[in-house]
């Protein structure tokens, strides 16, 4: 028997579980209002982060009517017309419990565009704002009700248009960053409130912040930066603190059309950035896009840059496409266009991941797309696609549907433990040995599939169904926990059903769902990863596990290409490179978790034993010292061996803040570049 809900009030909901240790649809909620939305605000879960606990954030447009809501709590909204819409940022427990919303708005269309996470619990959003210049009505902007910008009447006043804000994990507001001048606004010859437009953002796991934007001639970051290029692509580097560190200048390049369609993902262990996405040609002919000096050609591209922002490499898929919209339904050179990367994510090892969409005959990276595709008579459509690729984006696997009804993709994909997880939507569909038939004129339907990280293989695909025939269903984002769980967002227009949660649209064209797949888990204790090591002569690397004593499996993989699954492996390194990323990975019954870091095989390991190295003052409030004339890594640790936060030190820049650490006892663990280590035990008052 089903349970049917027109609205779900998560705060009390009761769920009963006939086995805890199979996968299935946990929980499921919609969100928005009824408002009828234009294309542009239409209410779907932009984004999403989920941390290793299971805690999820959300962003997502609603609409202003008084029925804008989570579940059945209620929401207050600012915009000014019910075609407009402002931005939710949501925080979900494991369980499904709403545990509060922070929207975001004012007087037109205001939208979150991207949110991360770090180590601590807190979460950041960057985002677009629209001033109100020409309504006599006061529409203020509203950071919910933590910080409220005024209306003015003077067009040079109150205008910033770009943000990012960063909550702790209870929802209290820990900084705003607005970098634009204050004197942006609107006359009769500019629009300098629109001098810079925010497109993503990357968090590092101690709270770094890197936001790319692209720049239009003016001053940013309180002086830091001046701008005099038309266009001006860079990183904004903010620091834990909120504090502006630097303006990274990225080698690229592009006018109106490309960056909307792009996701960047940056790699923490060499902090080289990763842009994949996809570009149509059938526009206007001064709209272009270049990567380094070389301008993107085709319709798929995967591209890297360096940590100071130069241009390393790129791929593109090889067809050659035309200038204009496809209109030879047989033709691959004329409908290839339509191939499409929608999402890429990084394992801890710094692999890439993708997914996307293309059609038979096509080639990325060396992956042949062999697809049987039937669309109003175009044999060439594309099918949805996963594929992995090494760091340097060399292929190591790809797994394509071979047959589907319509023009399809892979929209999103999560890495979980050794399973990949991809979505997105169908009506007709086969995938490895999945075949889904439906009806004809019976709305449309979402696929979740989940692959083997390490083979490809499939392993398992579902089809997730409509209600009364719905249309306009999606999904938009796929995260992982480190329990083993899956959750996905997106939008659906009458309903869709999750297992035993069917979910119904207050009204408008669409709400947005989030739902969780996996088991009933969430008040299990998650494993910790850790490992030492000591280099003998010769090369080889005796490695010790130091994580959560018991444990149902490890994995190792050395940075060689090599693995190993026992406690203490010893290893050989045999490719001449002075140092490698290892990671070694525990799974329990509860979960798994990762730990990596850098060793450097050509050096006898010494301990800091004997080293006068020691922390001051200790006990410390805000900060704390560290005795050192070397270059260290350090790692500061829970008393249960959580690692919390992470970052280097030199001789100049000695100290550790501890501002979003509670009172309590913590282990610091300090590396150096040979990889000597030391552990001190830190208290915090």
């Amino acid at each position: 028997m089903k349970h049917f809900y027109k609205t779900l009030l998560l705060a009390t909901i009761f769920i009963t579980f006939t086995n805890v240790d199979a996968q299935t649809w946990q929980w499921a909620t919609r969100g928005g209002s009824s408002d009828p939305l234009d294309d542009a605000s239409e209410e779907w879960i932009r984004d999403m982060a989920v941390d290793k606990e299971g805690n999820v954030f959300t962003i997502a447009p609603v609409g202003r009517d008084e029925d804008a809501s989570i579940g059945n709590d209620p929401l207050t909204t600012y915009s000014e017309s019910f075609f407009d819409s402002d931005a939710v940022l949501t925080h979900f427990d494991c369980d499904g419990i709403h545990l509060w919303s922070k929207v975001i708005g004012g007087y037109s269309i205001d939208r979150c565009q991207r949110v991360g996470i770090d180590t601590l619990g807190n979460v950041y959003t960057v985002g677009l704002l629209t001033p109100n210049f020409n309504d006599p009505a006061e529409y203020p902007i509203h950071f919910d009700t933590d910080t409220i910008i005024p209306y003015s009447d003077n067009n040079f006043e109150y205008k910033k248009s770009m943000f990012m804000v960063k909550y702790d994990y209870a929802g209290e507001l820990q900084w705003l960053r607005m970098p634009q001048a204050d004197d942006v606004g609107l006359d009769a010859n500019t629009s300098t409130f629109r001098n810079m437009t925010s497109y993503d953002l990357s968090i590092s796991p101690n709270g770094n912040a890197y936001w790319l934007v692209d720049l239009h001639p003016g001053t940013f970051a309180d002086g830091a930066v001046v701008n005099t290029e038309e266009h001006a692509t860079y990183i904004f580097h903010y620091g834990p603190d909120g504090n502006f560190v630097e303006a990274i200048p990225m080698d690229m390049e592009f006018f109106y059309y490309g960056m909307d369609k792009m996701k960047m993902v940056r790699n923490p262990k060499t902090g080289n950035y990763y842009f994949a996405g996809s570009h149509e040609f059938y526009h206007e002919e001064d709209e272009y896009f270049v990567m380094g000096s070389e301008p993107i050609e085709h319709s798929m591209f995967l591209a890297c840059f360096d940590a100071g922002g130069n241009f390393l490499w790129k791929n593109e898929n090889t067809d050659d496409y035309t200038a204009d919209p496809p209109d030879n339904a047989n033709d691959p050179n004329d409908t290839h266009d339509w191939a499409r990367i929608y999402d890429i994510k990084l394992d801890e090892q710094g692999n890439i991941y993708l997914s996307g969409g293309s059609s038979d005959g096509d080639n990325f990276a060396g992956a042949e797309f062999s697809t049987d595709v039937y669309f109003f008579g175009m044999l060439y459509a594309p099918a949805p696609f996963v594929m992995k690729l090494d760091e340097q984006g060399n292929l190591i696997w790809m797994n394509g549907a071979h047959f589907t009804k319509g023009n399809f993709y892979g929209r999103d994909l999560a890495i979980n433990g050794d399973e990949v997880g991809v979505s997105g939507y169908y009506h007709d569909l086969g995938w490895g040995d999945f075949t889904f038939d439906n009806e004809p004129n019976t709305g449309q339907y979402l696929f979740f599939g989940r692959f083997d990280k390490n083979t490809g293989d499939m392993l398992d695909l579902q089809s997730i169904g409509n209600l009364q025939n719905s249309g306009n269903i999606n999904s938009s984002t796929l995260e992982a926990d480190g329990r083993g769980n899956y959750y996905m967002g997106g939008k659906f227009g009458y309903g869709i059903s999750f297992g035993d949660y069917d979910l119904y649209n207050l009204g408008g064209d669409s709400d947005f769902f989030i739902a969780k797949y996996g088991k009933e888990n969430c008040d299990c204790e998650l494993p910790e990863a850790g490992f030492s090591y000591v280099v003998n002569e010769g090369g080889t690397v005796n490695f010790t596990f130091e994580g959560t004593s018991t444990y149902n499996e490890l994995e190792w993989s050395f940075g060689d290409g090599e693995t190993a699954t026992e406690a203490g492996p010893q290893h050989t390194y045999s490719d001449n490179e002075e140092t490698h990323w290892v990671c070694t990975t525990v799974y329990t019954d509860c979960g798994y978790d990762t730990y990596c870091q850098e060793v450097n095989s050509n050096l006898a390991v010494k301990a800091l034993e004997n080293v006068n190295l020691y922390l001051y003052p200790n006990p410390a409030r805000e900060t704390v010292n560290v005795s050192t004339q070397q270059a260290l890594n350090y790692v500061v640790f829970s008393i249960n061996g959580k690692r919390l936060q992470e970052g280097k030190l030199t001789v100049q820049e000695k100290s550790i803040s501890l501002e979003n650490l509670p009172i309590g006892i913590y282990m610091v663990q300090l590396t150096a570049t040979d990889g000597a280590q030391k552990t001190v035990k830190l208290v915090k008052e």
